[in-house]
């Protein structure tokens, strides 16, 4: 069996749209474009002149990288709720279904349709989708973690390895004297803790360096 690195999926964004394109621009040419990759822009239900014009320039840019590449307009009812966020969910498990990497973007459209997007997302329960959201000046794009199905309950070992590297990434051993637990357990946890999603580990030499990712972080940050 050949096994795909996520880097040779075919892409489907899901993408908020909006008056301009620079969002949606700015999102493919981060990730790239290839043939047989597929583009879904979330507009309102109704006429939008200036939705519409930014959906033909995009088509018109989309085209003349590859005819390969399918463009399509998925309209929501954004003034019902339920119905929207229904909607958008079928919508991401179908492409998940193709077996396709979702990139969603929220930096364009209005801003009850990107609410809407936003707790489908969090519904959906899958976490091997991208999702990005870019500041009103397009200066700053971050990647928004999804860490929404659950909030682990932790020992209080756990806890005080996650505050132990709040302020920096440690070795192994460091982690271990940090924390006053040998480094047979600190190395068990360690493999618990990044089953959660709540740290990564890198080899570098000899040594193996613990380090918080984002959602570790925010959940270090909640209050219990």
């Amino acid at each position: 069996m050949v096994h795909m690195s996520i880097e040779n999926l075919q892409k489907s964004f899901i993408i908020t749209l909006g008056w301009t394109e620079a969002p949606a621009l700015a999102s493919l040419t981060k990730h790239g474009l290839a043939e047989g990759d597929r583009i879904i822009f979330l507009i309102p239900d109704w006429y939008d002149e200036g939705i519409r014009s930014t959906i033909s320039s995009l088509k018109s840019l989309i085209s003349k990288i590859s005819q390969k590449i399918e463009v399509h307009e998925l309209p929501i009812t954004i003034t019902n709720f339920g119905d929207a966020v229904k909607r958008i969910l079928d919508k991401i498990y179908e492409e998940e279904k193709e077996g396709r990497r979702l990139i969603i973007n929220l930096s364009g459209g209005m801003r009850i349709l990107i609410i809407e997007t936003l707790v489908a997302i969090m519904m959906s329960g899958i976490k091997n989708l991208f999702i990005e959201v870019q500041s009103e000046d397009r200066k700053i794009t971050i990647e928004v973690p999804y860490f929404w199905e659950y909030t682990p309950i932790l020992t209080e070992t756990q806890k005080n390895i996650l505050k132990a590297l709040l302020k920096e990434n440690l070795s192994l051993s460091e982690l271990s004297k940090a924390c006053q637990i040998p480094i047979s357990t600190a190395y068990r946890l360690i493999i618990e803790l990044e089953r959660l999603g709540l740290i990564e580990t890198e080899k570098i030499g000899k040594e193996r360096i613990v380090g918080l990712t984002m959602k570790g972080k925010i959940i270090t940050s909640l209050r219990k």
